[in-house]
């Protein structure tokens, strides 16, 4: 009972299933509220994934090894396909009260830092081509400036020519 209610106190979702049935046997609180009722008895991949068999990314395989010994935490990320949300899932193999080995499964919800990290991605993509237009722009910058310097002497050195020429000189006219 106490184990139950610490369970039920916890703000992750919790489920155990049996790995060779995928059945759910347990969902605490928090589960059932996010899935909108007790699914307790119903196979684990129809429910939390609207799949037909076992899904894709099942750890199950990885959580015995060869001689069928719990082989420790598996954790991985996730978007659950009937929430819409994202989590970070920590599975790993217990006994159950009944002995046999079940998928122990504790599932932080991570939609929210999943938002802010694209937003962030976001946020990067632009200030990159912001800086990649403030590049260019400075190197606009400096070839007008270059190419000024080198166009003074030519627009000036003719303008020199004029002061020093007589102002009947055939030269002025090209000059």
């Amino acid at each position: 009972k106490t184990l139950l209610t610490i369970l039920d106190s916890i703000e992750a979702t919790i489920y155990v299933a049996d790995m060779q049935s995928y059945s759910i046997l347990f969902m605490n609180r928090r589960m059932k509220e996010v899935f909108g009722s007790d699914l307790e008895n119903r196979i684990c991949y129809e429910v939390f994934c609207n799949e037909k068999r076992p899904c894709a990314h099942c750890t199950n395989p990885r959580l015995v090894d060869a001689q069928g010994c719990p082989t420790g935490v598996v954790v991985w990320e996730g978007r659950n396909p009937v929430t819409q949300r994202w989590y970070i899932n920590y599975d790993r193999a217990i006994r159950w009260i009944d002995g046999n080995l079940v998928r122990f499964q504790v599932a932080m919800d991570i939609t929210h830092t999943k938002s802010l990290e694209e937003e962030r991605i976001k946020a990067e993509k632009q200030l990159r081509k912001i800086q990649k237009m403030e590049t260019v722009g400075l190197l606009a910058g400096g070839v007008a400036h270059d190419l000024n310097n080198i166009l003074a002497g030519i627009v000036s050195y003719p303008d020199l020519l004029l002061l020093q020429l007589p102002p009947a000189s055939p030269m002025r006219k090209p000059l």
